[in-house]
């Protein structure tokens, strides 16, 4: 019979076969090598085996396929006469009949791994030539790499982000602004008592600052180098004024200068995007500060007569007790200054700094705030305490927290993965190989980065952390393969080659899968959140290229250890191979309790999901002992930083927002609004109409409001229109030379500006609050009023909306997609269902935990799930199609999990720990969210991975699916087939 086979055999020498002959003759061959296995008679059988002689393919009880194939597309039982993996082809012959090689689309896969062998294998110097040459090219575009120095997490074209940009065109004292807070130690009754603001010392140290903060110029060299450049870019009259402006120095008065060459390049037509935001910038560089509103310069409304007087509150600092109690009367008696230059025990004065500098200059942020510590600490030192807090603050610290931590985590993280590469296997190419393609997979990533303009932000600096944890998985796999075929007595080719074939589709199919769960963390609208997704997912799928590629070829050309076969299993393999057999043995004897705490487990982590709050507070990102978060608790129980700009619109009539009705609904919501916990102090058209009515009627009680429909004055014998005496009221304001009439209304009275200043940076509690007011708007105030939200703390609640969602998007794509792909992967909605289910629990303890203690959704914890999906999805790939391979072997349920845990188990525990404690570096970060990613991520790996080595098990010796049986008789001493 082997004669009349050796015609077939010379035309299939090239593939892999297993023909298999009735009557037990069962042939393996792979490249030219025959040998046969299993030769059995009918006499020699089993009752069972005897059962199998006609009708159906016999399988021996000992697998007669090739060691190489992949499990990966192994057909159910309904297809019993082939099998068409990635090592090879299955053939029946039944009754002396040949079978017809399979057209499957496995053909293809199964073409392009032997390719793929033969170009590494075979020619190994010419793989890593090209290799090279292809990095090198790639690595070209590393140089483009910068910082983002955006502090947006959301979009230029979000709603808010548009909102935000209107405001600040449209009202003055709407850009991004600092608190300079100054607080005595304690109160006193005395206004000559130096524990009050209202003392000579303190009243000359806020002018003295108030001052040198108008004075502030951030110009320097580099700012005159950046002119001398324009200068030789655009040439002719715009050239030589720069060029002039350039050699006389810079000072507080060039952006004058400056000004007039926008307007000679915009008159010839030639003000290009790129010059005018360099020009802009070295304006803001120059004059940073718009302006600075203290106790010694910001105007009080007071009267004398029929006189409205708008004056500073002092130029020269009293020194008498009676001037120092004069002024305190009045400043404490005009409202408009409570919470901004007193508090209501008078320990406290704030000076606010409103900004010229974009919201993307984070160096100058930075070096303004530097300077003014400076000011405040060394070159006008005090008693006070002092306290410096805003966005600015806050966006700066971030920018240089997020420096350092770049540069420290690299380093920690890669010393952590080398000294686990080294106790893994004792090799120093197991160590310097891995750390190779991990080094390619980040620097090919951070070029891309340059190739496509995406800066490193906040999120995208730990990207290196995550390559490095991530990729050296897929070494770890490889390289634990060729060692055991080395140790087994295989050549280095021959080991190379079994390795390849065991390994190269899972580590495609888990890279895959991987990268899917990152990607999808990029359906948000959170950028930093995006990129970060988009690029872990393409940095993963480039060290899965460099692992198949680099690793084998280069192994190929390296000198195989010379103690390599007399290495045998380490200690801990031993230990870890008894530890998992104990695992394996409780898991069989415990199943139903398994099963059952298991769910419990998940039932409770579920209601700990409905505990998860949402938030986005940069202010929580830092230790409590740092400067910013200290100057923002102080700045919160003051006034607090963030605005909400309640935007209010009326087309009702003429300069409709001077109708009396509407601005007595204007009074009214700033009477609520006073009244919240939240609101640190309040600003609108209606508050300064209130003041200026009130002093006009000799700070009569019942003119302390806005001028009713109408109005009888205080004599008691005229009576004039409301709106008429409104608009009365304040151009006596304006030519009295008041200037903030501009922060609250436009110029035809149809806009206004209602400026809220929370005492929190919580973006959930600020959602809370502005839900509230959503629901008293729409109760209270008229129908021809419309309002829409806007700034600072409308930003701030978009990130938290969009941080929600995003979570919610990611999880439920990421979810359906890694289930489709474990479906076709493991061949089987079944074995996609079990190999998603300790997903879905590993994700429900994360919630869980986070529910229960407190730990809040933002921009770090928001990618936790999605990052442990993508790396989780590898357990159950690895575990499911190394259990299916046994099973197909005819052995006993136990025996299978027993191999199972001996091979995929191992390398399962061994990836995890890996993994977890590359990310357990980044708690060395200094960032709080990246901490806290970094020990959330290690405990969900963990316990993703304990699901997979109990929780898949014990579920199938539970529900006993009938996938197990597809391809071996239930000859299971514990488990038969499901009746159901």
């Amino acid at each position: 019979m082997l004669k009349k086979l050796s015609p077939v055999l010379d035309k299939v020498q090239n593939d892999v076969y297993s023909i298999n002959i009735d009557y037990g003759v069962n042939i393996v061959f792979t490249s030219n090598i025959v040998s046969s296995r299993n030769i059995a008679t009918s006499e020699n059988r089993t009752p069972d085996e005897q059962s199998n002689r006609h009708g159906s393919q016999y399988r021996s009880p000992v697998p007669c396929m090739p060691e190489a194939e992949s499990p990966i597309f192994m057909p159910e039982a309904e297809s019993p006469n082939f099998y068409a993996g990635g090592g090879g082809a299955y053939f029946n012959v039944t009754s002396g009949n040949i079978g017809n090689p399979i057209d499957s689309p496995n053909r293809e896969e199964h073409k392009m791994l032997v390719l793929l062998k033969k170009w590494v294998i075979d020619y190994p110097k010419t793989t890593l030539a090209i290799t090279l040459m292809l990095t090198l090219g790639l690595f070209s575009f590393l140089p483009k790499v910068k910082q983002n120095p955006s502090p947006h997490l959301l979009g230029p074209d979000h709603p808010s982000r548009v909102n935000l940009e209107y405001v600040r065109e449209a009202f003055t004292g709407a850009k991004q602004s600092l608190l300079v807070l100054l607080e005595m130690e304690a109160s006193g009754s005395n206004p000559n008592d130096e524990k009050t603001i209202f003392n000579s010392q303190t009243l000359q140290r806020v002018q003295n600052l108030t001052q040198a903060f108008e004075e502030i110029t951030l110009a320097d060299e580099s700012d005159v180098q950046e002119l001398q450049a324009i200068a030789s870019e655009v040439g002719g009259e715009a050239a030589e004024r720069l060029q002039q402006l350039a050699a006389e120095g810079l000072d507080e008065f060039s952006w004058e200068v400056v000004e007039e060459v926008k307007e000679i390049l915009t008159t010839q037509g030639n003000l290009t995007v790129d010059w005018e935001t360099r020009l802009d910038r070295v304006i803001n560089r120059t004059t940073p500060i718009i302006e600075v509103t203290s106790l010694a310069n910001t105007d009080n409304i007071l009267s004398e007569g029929d006189e409205l007087l708008v004056d500073p509150i002092y130029e020269d600092v009293p020194t008498t007790a009676e001037a120092l109690n004069r002024m305190r009367n009045e400043v404490t008696g005009n409202r408009l200054f409570r919470n901004g230059l007193w508090n209501d025990d008078l320990t406290q004065t704030g000076i606010l700094v409103e900004l010229s500098l974009k919201d993307e200059d984070t160096d100058s942020a930075h070096q303004l705030y530097q300077r003014i510590i400076q000011l405040v600490e060394q070159e006008f030192p005090g008693s006070e305490r002092h306290f410096v807090a805003g966005s600015p603050v806050a966006l700066s610290t971030l920018r240089i927290t997020v420096q350092h931590d770049t540069g420290v985590l690299m380093p920690i993280v890669s010393v952590i993965v080398m000294i686990i590469l080294g106790l893994t296997f004792r090799m120093i190419t197991g160590i310097l190989v891995p750390m190779l393609v991990v080094g390619f997979a980040v620097g090919g990533t951070m070029s891309l980065m340059g190739f496509f303009e995406v800066g490193i932000g906040s999120v995208t600096s730990a990207l290196p952390v995550f390559l490095i944890s991530i990729g050296v998985a897929d070494g770890i796999h490889i390289f634990s393969e060729y060692r055991s075929n080395l140790i087994s007595g295989l050549s280095k080719s021959e080991a190379l080659s079994k390795m390849m074939d065991r390994l190269a589709v899972p580590i495609v199919f888990t890279s895959v899968t991987t990268a899917i769960g990152f990607y999808t963390l990029s359906l948000t609208e959170v950028v930093q959140i995006r990129d970060f997704g988009v690029f872990v997912a393409v940095g993963t799928l480039i060290a899965m290229i460099y692992s198949l590629i680099f690793i084998p070829a280069l192994l190929r050309l390296l000198p195989t250890p010379k103690n390599i076969t007399s290495q045998g299993e380490s200690f801990i393999d031993i230990k870890l191979d008894q530890f998992l057999g104990g695992v394996t043995q409780f898991v069989m004897k415990q199943y139903v309790a398994i099963v059952a705490v298991m769910a419990v487990l998940a039932a409770i982590g579920a209601y700990g999901l409905t505990l998860v709050e949402v938030d986005s507070n940069v202010v929580s990102f830092f230790d409590e002992d740092t400067p910013l978060v200290i100057s923002s608790h102080k700045s919160n129980e003051f006034s607090g930083t963030d605005t909400l700009n309640l935007l209010i619109r009326s087309e009702d009539g003429a300069e409709p927002l001077k109708q009396p009705h509407h601005l007595q609904a204007l009074e009214q919501l700033e009477a609520h609004l006073n009244q919240q916990p939240e609101v640190g102090r309040v600003t609108s058209i209606a508050s300064l109409l209130q003041r200026i009515h009130y002093v006009m009627n000799d700070s009569d009680p019942d003119y302390d409001r806005v001028p009713q429909t109408r109005e009888i004055t205080n004599s008691g014998k005229t009576t004039v229109d409301g709106a008429h005496l409104a608009a009365q009221l304040l151009l006596l304001y304006e030519n009295g030379g008041g200037d903030i009439l501009t922060d609250v209304i436009n110029s035809d009275y149809t806009h206004a500006n209602m400026s809220v200043v929370l005492k929190t940076n919580s973006g959930w509690e600020q959602a809370q609050f502005v839900k509230r007011l959503r629901t008293y708007l729409a109760q209270n105030m008229p129908n021809t009023l419309h309002f829409e939200m806007g700034g600072p703390v409308a930003v701030s609640i978009s990130i938290t909306e969009e941080v929600v969602l995003g979570q919610l998007r990611s999880l439920a794509w990421s979810f359906g997609v890694i289930f489709l792909i474990l479906c076709v992967v493991l061949r089987s909605i079944q074995r996609g269902i079990f190999g998603v289910l300790p997903l879905v629990f590993t994700v429900l303890i994360n919630f869980g935990i986070m529910g229960y203690f407190g730990i809040r959704l933002e921009i770090g914890t928001a990618i936790v799930s999605g990052i442990v999906i993508g790396i989780g999805v590898d357990f159950s790939i690895h575990y499911l199609s190394r259990l299916m391979h046994e099973l197909r072997g005819g052995v006993r349920y136990e025996q299978a999990i027993l191999q199972t845990m001996h091979h995929s188990g191992k390398a399962i525990v061994s990836n995890a720990i890996a993994v977890a404690l590359g990310f357990l570096a980044l708690l060395a970060a200094d960032f709080i969210p990246v901490r806290m990613m970094g020990w959330m991520i290690s405990m969900t790996l963990l316990i993703s991975a304990v699901a997979t080595l109990m929780l898949i098990p014990a579920l199938m010796r539970l529900l006993q699916p009938k996938f197990l049986f597809a391809h071996s008789e239930p000859n299971f001493t514990t488990l038969a087939p499901s009746q159901a």
